[in-house]
């Protein structure tokens, strides 16, 4: 990735990835899709949306979710009340990965992001500018209003039947915080808002106990690709610490450099 004194930058279509491994119990079901149009955990999609891109940018690249190889590092920094899905920069992945019963999953199924750094000569967030949020989104928008292709299946059963609409598009700006060794190389610190997302989303009810494979993906209308198989496990409640514990384990010896900027 290439920075200025002035970065803007995007990020695309990281999508899902949960739950995965050990001592699931029972037959997987059917699962619950939320309305896009309703919030889940009292947060509604669209903050969501959000709050997922603030989650892959404060975890430091050496484990972010988003460059994860197999599902290791799934749970880091995941620790809201909606447990986050992430993707990757492009290209197919296989992740496993375990999450408890009962609490709500979220993840795109194709999306985009940009944000500008408080930094003069200020193109879109600045003194004097009218339109920031449409300034922004006319950068990303067009990737996702030529989307085509999009999938999300949880054992065979079609996620994107039920409602009309899963997109969500920000309305109004959001902040960042960027740690050590960030996915932007970009010195520590907070963005005041200057950040705008555009995407497809799915929220799912709290799975029951059983072992799942989700797929999703597509293509952007820039020719970004995505596909993602994920391995969701969900345990039985008396088993869940146990694979966490091998999960949390498994993060801490393992490193990964970024090979894409997941731009679009």
């Amino acid at each position: 990735m290439k920075h200025a004194l002035n970065v803007r930058a995007q990020a695309a279509a990281l999508a899902l990835v949960a739950l995965a491994a050990a001592g699931a119990a029972g037959t997987a079901q059917a699962a619950a899709v939320v309305n896009p149009s309703l919030p889940v955990a009292g947060i509604s999609q669209q903050n969501l949306a959000e709050q997922w891109w603030q989650w892959i940018m404060r975890t430091p690249e050496v484990n972010n979710p988003a460059l994860d190889a197999d599902g290791a590092w799934a749970t880091v920094n995941n620790d809201g009340p909606v447990f986050f899905l992430a993707g990757n920069f492009g290209g197919s992945t296989t992740r496993s990965i375990t999450v408890q019963g009962g609490r709500p999953v979220f993840f795109p199924v194709l999306n985009v992001f940009t944000f500008e750094t408080p930094v003069p000569p200020f193109f879109c967030v600045g003194p004097g500018l009218p339109d920031p949020v449409g300034c922004l989104l006319a950068d990303i928008s067009p990737s996702m209003d030529g989307a085509t292709g999009l999938y999300a299946t949880l054992n065979g059963q079609d996620l994107l039947q039920a409602f009309p609409n899963y997109r969500q598009t920000s309305t109004a700006l959001f902040d960042l915080f960027f740690p050590e060794g960030n996915l932007y190389g970009l010195d520590p610190g907070y963005i005041p808002p200057a950040a705008v997302s555009d995407g497809y989303w799915v929220a799912l009810d709290g799975l029951a106990p059983g072992a799942y494979t989700l797929r999703f993906g597509g293509t952007s209308g820039s020719g970004f690709n995505l596909d993602m198989t994920v391995n969701l496990t969900v345990p039985s409640p008396g088993t869940l610490p146990l694979v966490l514990l091998s999960g949390a384990l498994a993060a801490v010896v393992r490193r990964h450099r970024r090979t894409a900027s997941g731009t679009v």
